[in-house]
């Protein structure tokens, strides 16, 4: 057993480790996950017990915690700069049985009253005006990607299908998911097919609504976004399973909602700058989960008519803007201009 303890912890070490390689300040691991993903049997003690002892990682906040201590729901929040804020970002959810996303997420319409959704939306608006007034922005390869999936979103030909893979990689590299140490930055397009062919399953195409007002309600949705968010990762680590990697590449949430961003327009991609974003308004957490997606589609629903407005005028310039794109382009613009502010104050 503990030579299983041992696995384990080194199996969350390496995803701890990718994600510091990626940018990240914290990642979330539950585990549920880790169970599933290493294939391990009815063993919760030994899981729970690796998560609190990651020694390069020894500060984290609980999130949620099961009566008994050690169960699959533990999920834990590793601060990988080892530096924990004073005060835990999240307070412990005490759990009986199965969490209930949409209990978590809970209803925050006193807050979002608070909101300044012109200035909100002013940023959504900005950011589109950069590609509207400059020929072949980079901001166009999410146009480009996303109009081309919609238009073949029933395809089986295998060229098109090609094709599909070159607008995804072209995207994801425009968008920085080729720097550093990303395994894509090893890897050629064709990396991409069997995810591809996987989202091109029919019982995928609900993530092509944009009737805000339907999905916002519609487990069946909201289940489909998070079976891609699990099935993808696998896919990729198969595909990066080498004599360097025996356990293949993690792919972080970044570029999960990056892809599902791409290809449906049904999540916004949770980068460095949107999360910033999302944190600075407290509208909902900034780490990618069901509660996080649930408060978005909340709030855009809270916000319905003025949202419409302005994702319809943006629409009429040739390419129709899903709800969490309009979400994306909101939060992401907030934080990169204070990204920007940051680094201004800091030169001058």
């Amino acid at each position: 057993m503990v030579n299983k303890t041992e696995e384990i912890r080194k199996y969350i070490l390496r995803i701890l480790q990718q994600a510091k390689e990626d940018g990240y300040a914290t990642k979330d691991i539950r585990a549920g996950d880790i169970k599933k993903e290493m294939g391990l049997g009815n063993i919760p003690q030994s899981i729970c017990n690796a998560m609190r002892s990651i020694h390069c990682f020894s500060k984290y906040d609980v999130l949620v915690t099961p009566p008994s201590g050690n169960s699959t729901t533990l999920e834990l929040r590793y601060y990988l700069d080892n530096e924990a804020p004073t005060q835990p970002e999240c307070p412990a959810i005490f759990t009986k049985g199965r969490v209930d996303y949409r209990t978590i997420a809970g209803h925050k319409s006193k807050l979002w009253e608070q909101v300044d959704i012109a200035f909100l939306l002013n940023n959504a608006l900005e950011y589109h005006n950069k590609l509207a007034k400059i020929e072949n922005h980079r901001y166009r390869s999410w146009e480009h990607c996303y109009s081309f999936f919609t238009k073949h979103q029933s395809t089986t030909d295998d060229e098109v299908i090609d094709l599909m893979c070159l607008h995804l990689s072209n995207y994801l590299a425009s968008w920085g998911m080729f720097r550093g140490a990303a395994f894509l930055l090893q890897k050629d397009y064709k990396v991409h097919l069997e995810v591809v062919h996987l989202m091109l399953n029919e019982r995928f195409r609900i993530l092509r609504s944009t009737n805000i007002r339907e999905i916002t309600h519609n487990d069946e949705y909201i289940n489909r976004i998070f079976e891609l968010n699990q099935k993808i990762p696998e896919i990729y680590r198969r595909k990066t399973t080498d004599f360097e990697n025996e356990n293949g590449r993690n792919s972080s949430d970044t570029l999960i909602t990056k892809i599902l961003l791409g290809v449906f327009g049904c999540v916004p991609a949770y980068d460095r700058y949107f999360k910033n974003g999302l944190s600075s308004t407290g509208v909902s957490s900034a780490q990618f989960s069901k509660r996080s997606f649930v408060g978005l589609l909340q709030f855009y629903e809270h916000y319905y008519d003025d949202f419409e407005a302005v994702r319809l005028k943006i629409s009429e310039h040739g390419v129709e803007y899903s709800p969490m794109k309009m979400i994306d382009m909101c939060f992401w613009q907030i934080g990169f201009d204070g990204d920007t502010q940051k680094v201004e104050s800091e030169q001058e």
